[in-house]
């Protein structure tokens, strides 16, 4: 096509989707500039419907109380629509719009100006977006999809606004045909975190399904490979061991670091979540197949291609949280000849600081877990004459009530542990057991040189306990009404396997019940908690502790009579959270396992009431920690099914008790800790508890 053709001509070789368009691009072509409105009607474009706006907002509202507090108290702009980028709102594009900036998009006008550039690259991006306004998408909207008029840059730019499966296979179809697309590609799907998005709107199952695709792809047209772990890392998170070895195989021939501990701490990671959440909802799941795939050992053993486990081991660099982290991996799997190798040759740099002990204990807590309780107790034989017939540090390992418990490891813990590190073991037992009676053990001013025992916090009724019982002849304690006897309890019994465990939590609970504590919160995910620092600062949260059994909207509890005493999942509150995709409920290690603990009150300042947040307080079984879960109703009775979307702070976030140590930081570094967008919530079958 040249500039002399006349207007109304055609061309051979024009796409045919676009052949009713091409006097329109013709006419700009010769004549510089848009044609008069008689000449737009005689191709009849704007006849066609107009497209609705995209929504590139996050609306963070509130229901009831809370909307009628925000519209008096609160500026509008902290609720009603935030923007989590700085674009000022579009019109919805014309279909002259859309065809103009697609046909002109790789030889743009000369007499573009910037806002014309910027309104082009906006008005591209949305042609291989979802559709996400209420209209329905006009014809030549679909027309366009699949059009490749853009350069190959500008095609892969337009990632930044895929967030799902179906779209990015879309653009990897017409980018990777040569070594210049297959680099674009490489480059933006990994910087615009199209990923990440796309886990909101497809399973891990669909996401190692499009990168195994990208990657035979590549292969077949021999174009350069993908380097980067994403593949390793969906395909651990799915447990999909066929694709696992296929990512791994194409990982060792790209020509770049290999892999090693040093830079796969992202995959041992994803394995050793996927692998304890699949063990925690199914005790009896079978890892033999996990363990041969990933080690060699056993029947099913992959072959004529290395395993993970050789891969690992090949590499001089070695990460060691990320080694110990792997050899929790093989504890879980009940790995043998594989553990005991890798062990040795772990222990071989091993110095006796305190991470390093710490990193070393957690491997035998992991086998505790796996009850390997024997096994556990050589390896901590092991550490030992290591460190000189002491186990230095143990006292301070998170989470070391979990040796003291076991009968195997306690009876050896005397013989191992000798000096000021036994006595400090002792000392922690002694303060846990303290804490769950509202005391401490510390220096008094009234008494030179002597200790008492006095009230956990500065504000408790009983602050020195001289001269009286520390139990009363009704059971009660000293400390009895102190609030962090609940927390301590919760922190203590919350993992356990026990349905006595967790009714003693319940009970708690209902000593407890009717007494508020201040709790603080820390959002989930970088965005959230910089938009919550920057326009809440002075807003407070308070944690109302009471027993809660599970009672869903369609199944109301039975009358009171009984309740109290069944130790069931419904009367202890055991509640099922999963995330739910396209609407259906996904058992992946974004599950979550949950005892209720209450409710969560906000309010914006010190002279405003308490309003009711929609966010339920729960204790994560399987991670030990405090959350709020966004479920929309303020007390009693939940519905079953999909939560809201509108969850004001996200869908779930940390909290914890004003009296627990500030130094202690929030987990961040979990998939399962990503957040969704919605939750399915049930009733916890809870197959990791046991009868008694």
């Amino acid at each position: 096509m040249t500039s002399s053709s006349p207007p109304g001509g055609t061309a051979r070789n024009c796409h045919p989707r676009l052949a009713p368009y091409l006097s329109l691009f013709i006419f700009i072509s010769t004549r510089g500039s848009w044609p008069p409105p008689h000449f737009l009607e005689s191709i009849r474009v704007d006849s066609l419907p107009k497209m609705g706006s995209p929504s590139s907002r996050v609306v963070l509202r509130f229901n009831g109380q809370l909307s009628r507090h925000v519209s008096r108290r609160v500026p509008t702009r902290r609720f009603s629509a935030v923007a989590l980028d700085t674009d000022p709102p579009m019109e919805d594009p014309s279909p002259s719009q859309l065809l103009r900036y697609t046909l002109t998009s790789s030889n743009p006008l000369s007499t573009e100006t910037k806002n014309d550039s910027l309104l082009r690259e906006r008005v591209l991006s949305l042609i291989d977006a979802p559709w996400v306004s209420g209209n329905p998408p006009p014809a030549l909207w679909c027309a366009l999809k699949g059009v490749h008029p853009t350069t190959r840059k500008e095609e892969a730019k337009r990632l930044h606004s895929v967030n799902d499966i179906s779209a990015l296979r879309s653009i990897v179809e017409r980018l990777v045909v040569d070594k210049q697309g297959a680099r674009l590609l490489n480059h933006y799907l990994f910087e615009t975190g199209v990923l990440q998005r796309c886990e909101v709107n497809n399973t891990y199952s669909e996401l190692v399904s499009a990168l195994s695709d990208i990657v035979t792809r590549l292969n077949r047209l021999e174009l350069p490979r993908m380097g980067n772990d994403r593949g390793l890392e969906y395909a651990a998170l799915d447990l999909s061991m066929p694709a696992f070895q296929h990512f791994l195989h194409n990982r060792q021939e790209f020509n770049g670091p290999a892999l090693s501990f040093s830079n796969g701490g992202s995959v041992i990671n994803s394995l050793f979540e996927s692998i304890e959440s699949a063990l925690f909802e199914r005790p009896k799941y079978d890892t033999s197949y996990l363990l041969a795939s990933l080690t060699g050992e056993g029947e099913q053993a992959p072959r004529d291609r290395p395993t993970l486990h050789d891969v690992l081991h090949e590499s001089p660099d070695k990460d060691r949280q990320n080694w110990t982290t792997y050899l929790c991996v093989l504890a879980r799997l009940h790995s043998r000849d594989a553990l005991i190798n890798s062990w040795k040759q772990y222990m071989a740099e091993f110095d006796g600081s305190q991470d390093a002990c710490h990193l070393a204990y957690d491997v035998i807590l992991a086998l505790v877990r796996s009850r390997r309780s024997d096994e556990a107790a050589v390896l901590l034989e092991y550490i030992s004459q290591r460190c000189q017939d002491n186990l230095p540090h143990i006292a301070t390992l998170r989470n070391v009530e979990v040796l003291l418990d076991d009968p195997v490891v306690s009876e050896a813990l005397p013989d191992l542990a000798k000096g000021r590190h036994y006595e400090e073991l002792l000392e922690s037992r002694l303060v846990d057991m303290e804490s769950r009676l509202g005391l401490r053990w510390e220096e008094v001013q009234w008494q030179a040189k002597s200790k008492a025992h006095v009230g956990v916090t500065p504000d408790s009724p009983w602050t020195v306990f001289k001269d009286q019982p520390l139990f009363t002849i009704y059971g009660t304690c000293a400390g009895y009404e102190d609030p962090v006897r609940l927390w301590s309890e919760i922190r203590a019994r919350g993992c356990s396997k026990s349905r006595k465990d967790l009714r003693r939590i319940v009970d708690v609970l209902n000593e407890q019940d009717g007494n508020p504590q201040r709790v603080a919160v820390a959002p989930i995910g970088q965005d959230m908690q910089e938009f919550f620092q920057s326009h809440f600062s002075s807003i407070e949260f308070q944690w109302n502790p009471e027993h809660s059994p599970l009672e869903f909207s369609d199944s109301p509890l039975p009358a009171l009579t009984d309740r109290t005493e069944k130790c069931t999942p419904t009367t202890l509150g055991l509640l099922r959270a999963r995330v739910t995709i396209n609407g259906v409920p996904q058992d992946t290690n974004k599950c979550l396992h949950l005892i209720q603990l209450g409710t969560l009150d906000l309010r914006f300042g010190a002279e405003d009431s308490w309003l009711q947040s929609g966010y339920i307080v729960a204790w994560d079984r399987q991670y030990g920690e405090m959350i709020a879960l966004y479920v929309g109703a303020g007390y009693g009775v939940i519905d079953r099914g999909s939560t809201l979307t509108d969850a004001p702070f996200g869908a779930i976030m940390h909290i914890r008790p004003a009296q627990v140590p500030s130094e202690e930081h929030w987990p961040t570094d979990r998939h399962s800790r990503i957040p969704a967008r919605s939750y399915y919530l049930d009733l916890d079958p809870s197959s990791d508890l046991g009868f008694r």
